[in-house]
């Protein structure tokens, strides 16, 4: 008969534990659930990171909350991320966006700005120029540097330029970085890389390889731009859609105002060479996203070998999917 009262007492117990465990987590933003900010190393790991740390440290100064920062190697895992509700605000790239928009919810609430005031930038195709390669043609079989299958400039658009013209390249070479990519090229590592460029011509010196000519002086000299894509609109700055509206106002003042002070520009621009930010919401990204999707498709099959989402959540390692059929 002493049974039941144990058994009573026991499960009380437990409900008690599980209600004060639950409840230990806090409010988002404080010390023991801090808001967790997801970069990817544009600029490399140890650059990104410690700049994402600065601003972090302000952010915490400005607004009396906690936040720790991430830096994924791949924009695919930002996604994954807000998805699971562990970011909760993200520096993504356009295709990573529309993905977490359309499978999560995620919003945008500022487009990063570059050089000049630039809100949008393109895709390059790039290549040595001792490589005999003159036209987009020239690369069918080829193999190609790219930054990852998520990145809009490094590997979307310059994608869909070349299934546009019919060519097809042999391999695909994931670098991760748009600086790797840019000496994956220069070493001879590759035949031709896809990047990001800010300029509408071939001619021009505002993309990816500005950012290597200290370490590579003769850059500019030893490569040159095969063609250019479309523009699309910049990188936007993401809150996931857990996040309370008071929390996303309160971080998202403090951002802005950190964006428009000199110390604030100072980590943006080595963060990603963001010069500044400017408001946006999810409608300033129809143009890319009906450019790039087209009308009824699945975000996540608009890459060929798509499905890549499910596939990371599972074991966490994106393949490249194949460019040509």
């Amino acid at each position: 008969m002493v049974v039941r009262p144990l058994t009573l007492n026991l499960w009380f117990t437990l409900l008690v534990a599980a209600l004060l465990f639950s409840g230990c987590k806090g409010e988002l933003g404080e010390k023991n659930n801090p808001i967790r900010i997801f970069v990817v190393p544009s600029q490399g790991a140890d650059r990104s990171e410690a700049a994402a740390k600065k601003l972090a440290a302000h952010l915490e100064a400005a607004t009396d909350l906690k936040f720790t920062v991430s830096v994924p190697q791949n924009y695919i895992d930002l996604v994954v991320a807000v998805g699971n509700e562990e970011a909760d605000l993200l520096f993504m790239n356009d295709m990573s966006y529309l993905l977490a928009n359309d499978k999560y919810g995620a919003s945008a609430a500022f487009a990063v700005e570059r050089a000049d005031g630039d809100d949008s930038y393109r895709g390059m195709i790039f290549t040595r120029t001792d490589t005999g390669i003159n036209s987009l043609e020239d690369l069918e079989g080829k193999t190609i540097g790219i930054v990852d299958v998520y990145s809009a400039s490094g590997y979307i658009l310059p994608a869909m330029l070349l299934r546009e013209k019919g060519v097809s390249p042999g391999k695909l070479e994931r670098a991760g970085e748009h600086d790797l990519v840019v000496k994956e090229v220069y070493s001879k590592g590759v035949d031709a890389g896809f990047s990001y460029t800010h300029d509408d011509d071939t001619m021009g010196q505002d993309d990816a390889r500005a950012r290597m000519k200290d370490v590579m002086p003769d850059v500019f000299e030893v490569t040159k731009v095969l063609a250019v894509t479309t523009a699309v609109p910049s990188e936007p700055v993401v809150f996931g859609a857990h996040v309370p509206s008071a929390v996303r106002e309160k971080v998202s003042e403090a951002l802005a105002d950190y964006a428009s002070s000199e110390e604030g520009r100072t980590v943006l621009m080595e963060l990603n060479e963001i010069t500044g930010l400017h408001p946006v919401t999810d409608k300033d990204y129809d143009p890319v996203r009906k450019a790039l999707l087209g009308l009824g498709e699945e975000i996540d099959t608009k890459v060929e070998g798509g499905g890549l989402l499910e596939l990371r959540q599972k074991v966490r390692a994106a393949p490249i999917p194949p460019l040509g059929d």
